[in-house]
């Protein structure tokens, strides 16, 4: 997240977040990474839904959609007409199989960085 913030601090853009977990519970757009940590939010089930019925009523569309997710859930029946990338741990499910959807999988962090036999 940090990365992307300073990116957009840089290129002097903003980019919109959207949490959400059954439905929509944030929505705002920043540049500024504290507000994104303070806004964090989940734990619950997870519908991509609503989030999908929300961005087909946003004009323009955006220019990518990036997912932090396990990919547990509900997915729209329609296909985005945008790419979107996937971001997710070691455990996760299937992609919707949408052209244009990537999924990258980010590998397990050791629990202790000092010692190399800690385990993940």
């Amino acid at each position: 997240m940090a990365e992307v913030c300073g990116i957009l601090k840089v290129t002097n853009q903003k980019a919109r977040f959207i949490f959400h977990e059954v439905g929509i519970v944030e929505d705002f757009e920043t540049d500024d990474i504290e507000e994104v940590v303070n806004k964090i939010r989940g734990g619950g089930g997870t519908s991509f839904v609503p989030l999908y019925d929300e961005i087909s009523r946003q004009n323009p569309r955006p220019n990518v959609v990036i997912h932090m997710t396990d990919l547990f859930g509900d997915f729209p029946a329609f296909e985005p007409n945008y790419p979107v990338l996937f971001v997710v741990g070691e455990y996760s499910a299937d992609t919707p199989g949408w052209p244009g959807c990537q999924k990258l999988e980010l590998p397990a962090q050791r629990k202790d960085k000092r010692d190399p036999h800690a385990g993940f």
